[in-house]
């Protein structure tokens, strides 16, 4: 899951494996426990070189376990490497998703199924937060451009459209899964999957 030690900033959960469980990555525990006793300087303490018994990381099937809160340590700290932690156990789980799509990390998409309509909408939506004091707001919205969006369904897909721009794109398919490029995404595009 990850190459090297990286700072956790908080303790993990400590865990027993039960059998057949896959170790994902291991935790290096520091050299010492910072206390203000003890130490009381530098952030982080430097890491022991061999690994400790509990893990850091579990799979057992279609679960996997994260001894340390990932999601509150991006959260409060912002270090891309956690949001990335997750986002690989992810994928082990999830090889095969419905939509996929490559839009920067502020970046949202949603796909609803119209079965009557004999269609799936996926909205991309694209707008860069900015922090101003206690509010985030958004002040820009940059155009993003050729935006990869492939779409894994049973149903077989006969035409994507742009509805509203009366445009209709290039696709290509390979087994189930189909592709196209939307051109640009200003804020909001809205692509339809016809079938």
């Amino acid at each position: 899951m990850v190459a090297a030690p990286f700072l956790n900033y908080e303790p993990a959960l400590r865990a027993k494996p039960a059998p057949k469980t896959t170790f994902l990555a291991r935790l290096h525990e520091p050299y010492f426990e910072r206390t203000v006793g003890h130490y009381f300087s530098h952030q982080n303490t430097p890491f022991k070189l061999t690994s400790a018994a509990h893990p850091a990381a579990l799979q057992n099937g279609r679960v996997i376990w994260l001894a340390h809160p990932v999601g509150a340590l991006y959260f409060h700290h912002g270090v891309r490497l956690h949001r990335q932690l997750f986002l690989n156990a992810l994928d082990r789980i999830y090889q095969h998703p419905v939509l996929e799509t490559r839009l920067m990390s502020a970046g949202r998409a949603v796909l609803t199924h119209k079965a009557d309509q004999r269609r799936f909408v996926a909205h991309l939506l694209y707008a860069s937060p900015q922090q101003r004091g206690r509010c985030t707001v958004i002040e820009d919205l940059p155009t993003l451009i050729d935006v990869p969006v492939a779409l894994r369904v049973p149903q077989k897909i006969i035409q994507v459209d742009l509805p509203v721009h009366g445009t209709t794109l290039t696709m290509s398919r390979r087994a189930r899964v189909v592709r196209v490029t939307v051109p640009r995404v200003h804020c909001h595009e809205v692509v339809v999957f016809n079938y």
